[in-house]
């Protein structure tokens, strides 16, 4: 009983100043959208033409580059109108088709297309693929022109006979196969790392913030006359643990739900996600009761919380993706695995990419148990001695 009077009173302390508020709603679904957009969406390029030439091999070419995969076409009625979408950063890049294109072609004369990409974008993909749809529409037409030549047909029937062959060859398919774990990014959907990440990030940060409420307990004296009944320091510890705790799982299930349902982020398993944010809520809780047993007023909580809540989640991989960590160096990656932060997104990951269960992650859950029991205990040991001396 003692312990839930002493969260309740810690959850009204919290909820009552309007800044936290800010920090437990408003700050991760906006971050969550940042990282988002900074992705993008399916991956595609999104090239917008021109056609200034209205000829077949010309609509052939815009044919060609509609089937390419990971390539969005669209068109567009002017140079200016396209240039200026690219400009915007509505389209990856541009093409111009221009007038006497397939003149030019038949007469075995170079084609200027002129390509515009976003300034500092390097986009050689794009390239790559018209000059592939142009050498296949190249070769048909030499082919004509050496039949002609040959005096086997006229050029426009050797024309035809040309893409009538070029229609029955047989495709060449490649088979990929990758060795070893998935290292990209590309795995997850547009907004799975934002939530995966900002989810830690706000979780620890904000606990760690509210641990003023301990020192708040001890300069008031409310602790010494708690111990003056039959309550203990663990039930302090707990009690006010109880009330972070509380406020970790709701600020979580807040951007679980809301990526969720606002921007589709993917969490895999709900009981795999939600005892990984219950587990994590609990280290993030345990931290803030060794926080506000060590700290000496709520000044050195404001510093020592934002040094160590941003500190470990840049360590654990909650700004700069764990995967990407792992591909770059895989000490570093190993190092970000001194913050719990990490544990927690690798287990949101397995969730999802691997679409693992309860015990894909049990190792996990077990990690973070332990810094959890770990930190309590010191949270319990630290209090004992400031309240005894």
């Amino acid at each position: 009983m003692n312990v839930l009077r002493i969260a309740s009173l810690t959850l009204r302390r919290f909820m009552g100043q309007p800044q936290n508020l800010v920090q437990v709603f408003v700050l991760p679904v906006l971050l969550i959208l940042l990282l988002g957009a900074l992705r993008g969406g399916s991956g595609d390029v999104e090239l917008g033409v021109v056609m200034l030439d209205d000829s077949r091999l010309a609509t052939e070419l815009l044919d060609g580059l509609r089937e390419l995969d990971g390539m969005e076409v669209t068109t567009a009625s002017s140079e200016e109108e396209v240039v200026r979408r690219v400009e915007r950063g509505q389209l990856d890049a541009a093409l111009i088709v221009p007038a006497g294109y397939e003149e030019s072609l038949e007469a075995g004369a170079s084609v200027a297309l002129r390509a515009v990409t976003q300034f500092g974008l390097d986009l050689g993909a794009v390239g790559t693929a018209v000059e592939a749809v142009v050498a296949e529409q190249s070769n048909v037409i030499r082919a004509a022109r050496f039949a002609e030549d040959r005096a086997v047909a006229p050029y426009a029937d050797a024309l035809e006979m040309a893409r009538t062959w070029q229609a029955t060859l047989p495709d060449v398919e490649v088979a990929i196969s990758g060795a070893g774990e998935p290292q990209s990014v590309d795995r997850f959907e547009q907004f799975d790392i934002g939530a995966h990440t900002q989810i830690t990030l706000f979780t620890f940060l904000t606990t760690l913030a509210a641990a003023s409420t301990l020192i708040q307990t001890r300069r008031l004296g409310v602790a010494r006359r708690i111990l003056s009944t039959p309550a203990t320091v663990r039930d302090i510890i707990l009690g006010e643990g109880v009330g972070r705790l509380g406020i970790a799982l709701f600020q979580g299930l807040f951007i679980m739900i809301g990526s969720w349902a606002i921007f589709g982020a993917n969490w895999g398993s709900p009981l795999g996600a939600f005892l990984t944010l219950l587990v994590f809520a609990l280290v993030s809780s345990a931290a803030a009761m060794l926080l506000g047993a060590v700290a000496r007023d709520e000044e050195q909580v404001g510093s020592l919380s934002g040094l160590f809540g941003m500190g470990l989640a840049v360590l654990g991989g909650a700004t700069f993706p764990l995967v990407a960590i792992k591909f770059l160096n895989e000490t570093a990656w190993q190092v970000a695995h001194i913050a719990p932060h990490a544990w927690a997104i690798e287990s949101f990951e397995e969730l999802v990419t691997a679409d693992g269960g309860l015990a894909d992650i049990g190792v996990f859950l077990l990690i973070l148990l332990g810094y959890a029991v770990v930190l309590y205990s010191l949270a319990v040991w630290r209090l004992q001695r400031v309240l005894t001396t």
